[in-house]
């Protein structure tokens, strides 16, 4: 059974989510907290209708994040690439990619100012199940160019649904920036609500307590490619361990061992050269990764 899912997942390469990102009717309510106090505001992005910039279809979508740009933007999806509008340089630039498996990468922003360009790495992704549609996820971290203007986005990117700290990236000097999907809504996937606040609209005391539960599996491996060994480094809040399955490209399980601690150490042992993925499994979560060993 754990043979053949494996297989669909590396065959699917992440699920698609049989939708049109940002299709109208599409919302999502982010978290805003005060600059001064200790209150959490709900605020709303929605996808309001269809046109065209550029000669390019696109959605209207309406909104955007604390400390950010304008009030509306473009967006459409091509190949599991998102694109959304940048007003400065007139083009539009590429904001998710899901094609893209851990230590991948692509640069946001490319047309404007070094200091304004930024990539965004895929640190691990993994498996989420929301209103029975099984969609990839990515978590993210920036790595910029000296000197650079430092953005925020990073975490957990979710395929259909978008960065789960801000549907857009945010200046590092927001203070504070939006943070944390509430809910997420459109006419395929249905309600999501990802309990980060008592309810979509709640406005709450941060002190009170309320906080996003800890799921989500953060996977990052060094040095990758590797010869002989690697060090899979793993945060996951409330679980101390799990299993770990080693997959060749075929699908194949070459090796599944159980684990406990943050650092696990991937030996080549019996590997030979090529191209390899690990599937992580703690408690409800899971993540995933691709490796090479040369």
């Amino acid at each position: 059974m754990r043979t053949c899912f494996v297989i669909l997942f590396l065959m699917s390469a992440g699920f698609s989510h049989a939708q049109d990102f940002a299709a109208p009717g599409s919302s999502w309510v982010y978290s805003d907290h005060e600059l001064t106090g200790n209150h959490s505001y709900p605020r709303g992005i929605v996808s309001v209708g269809d046109t065209v910039v550029n000669g390019q279809p696109v959605h209207i979508v309406i909104g955007d994040c604390f400390c950010g740009g304008g009030v509306a933007n473009y967006i459409y999806e091509l190949n599991r690439r998102v694109y959304f509008y940048n007003y400065q340089s007139g083009t539009f630039n590429l904001l998710y990619d899901f094609n893209l498996n851990a230590g991948e990468s692509f640069m946001l922003y490319p047309q404007d100012a070094a200091e304004d360009s930024f990539y965004v790495v895929v640190d691990s992704t993994g498996l989420d199940t929301i209103n029975g549609f099984l969609l990839k996820t990515q978590f993210v971290h920036v790595q910029a160019f000296p000197p650079h203007i430092a953005y925020e986005f990073h975490g957990k990117i979710i395929e259909g649904i978008g960065s789960t700290d801000c549907l857009y990236p945010q200046f590092g000097s927001c203070d504070p920036p939006t943070n944390g999907l509430r809910c997420y809504q459109d006419p395929v996937i249905g309600f999501y609500d990802t309990r980060l606040a008592p309810s979509c609209d709640t406005v709450y005391v941060i002190s009170d307590g309320v906080d996003e539960p800890g799921y989500d599996v953060h996977a990052t491996l060094s040095p990758n490619p590797f010869s002989e060994n690697a060090v899979l480094s793993v945060r996951h809040p409330g679980t101390a361990g799990g299993t770990i399955d080693i997959t060749d490209i075929t699908g194949r399980i070459m090796r599944e061992e159980n684990f406990s601690g943050s650092n696990i150490s991937i030996q080549r042992e019996n590997l030979e050269e090529g191209v390899y993925f690990y599937y992580l499994r703690m408690g409800n979560a899971s993540a995933s990764g691709k490796f090479i060993i040369d």
